[in-house]
């Protein structure tokens, strides 16, 4: 399978199952510093999650640091020039935790 076909069966999965771990604060957080808005998906917590496993899957070894580098984004400034802003750390970190909850990842011994 590819890794297409595992994050759109990855979102699907629990959220029919019903297992992962929602926060409350879901409908109302953004995702990153330079995004305007939240995100318009009411899904998307799932969606990222699927994402993230997928991204886990392929690459091994990443945490919160990591998951903010690769959904991080343009900072625009206006007039000036724009700059790399990376994501939301407590995003990624309530993700890991959600997916940890399932036992789909595990936190490794040395961090």
């Amino acid at each position: 399978m590819d890794g297409a076909g595992v994050s759109e069966w990855g979102r699907d999965r629990p959220m029919r199952s019903g297992k992962l771990k929602v926060p409350e604060w879901v409908d109302t957080v953004k995702l990153a510093k330079h995004k305007e808005l939240a995100p318009y998906d009411e899904n998307w917590f799932y969606t990222r999650a699927a994402s993230t496993a997928r991204h886990l899957y392929l690459r091994g070894g990443a945490g919160v640091g990591s998951m903010t580098k690769i959904y991080g984004g343009r900072q625009r400034n206006g007039v000036l020039r724009s700059h790399f802003s990376r994501g939301s750390q407590s995003v990624a970190r309530r993700v890991l935790q959600a997916l940890e909850g399932l036992k789909m990842v595990e936190k490794d011994q040395d961090g």
